[in-house]
């Protein structure tokens, strides 16, 4: 019989992710270089071919990684999910490094949920016993108030994130793709070094 489900975060992300971060704003230009470098690649991703629906779909799953420890035998599931299903796989790594970039600043909130779903949910102590004590189950470390809760969330914002991404991938084509394209100062700018950096990425 299991007594305490809401393992203590093994891996505090809170205490990893303020490091680097102060690391990184120590070195500004490595700062503005990761951020262009960002800015270009989704740029490459929405001129693409990839429909609006397969960069949704890439970014939605990267976002359960990102959200989530990374180190999670869950995400093992999401990986091949990307490799196996029709989604761009150049945004859901861009989505797992976008939203774990930010996700520590939520994991008191996602323990929370963790511990309230593994705690304070009587009818669910039946589920996690049988869970705990089958195969396997146990290495997904669900047990871990932080796993839990932040996995909880990423699977909320889901369907979230997949149709704000697709009325957003629509809505830059339709618009400032689109009206890039037209605009006759295209023809002067083909000569400079802004339009060529675009062409790269696009």
């Amino acid at each position: 019989m299991i007594t305490l489900w809401h393992k203590k975060n093994a891996f505090n992300r809170k205490n990893i992710f303020p490091t680097v971060l102060t690391a990184i704003l120590n070195y500004p230009t490595i700062l503005v270089m990761i951020i262009v470098k960002l800015i270009l690649k989704f740029i490459k991703i929405l001129n693409k071919d990839a429909s609006p629906q397969q960069i949704a779909g890439g970014m939605a799953l990267g976002a359960i990684a990102g959200i989530t420890p990374i180190a999670s035998l869950h995400n093992l599931a999401v990986l091949i999910l990307v490799l196996m299903l029709r989604v761009n796989i150049s945004a859901a790594i861009l989505s797992v490094g976008l939203f774990k970039a930010f996700s520590y600043i939520l994991d008191p909130l996602f323990n929370k949920i963790g511990y309230s779903l593994l705690v304070n949910a009587g009818p669910l102590q039946s589920l996690w016993t049988t869970l705990y004590n089958t195969p396997i189950v146990p290495w997904t470390q669900f047990n871990n108030t932080l796993t839990m809760g932040s996995l909880a969330f990423s699977l909320i914002v889901f369907w979230p994130v997949y149709f704000v991404i697709v009325w957003a991938v629509k809505k830059y084509r339709e618009r400032v793709l689109a009206m890039f394209q037209k605009w006759k100062i295209t023809h002067i700018l083909k000569g400079s070094k802004i339009y060529h950096l675009y062409k790269t990425y696009s």
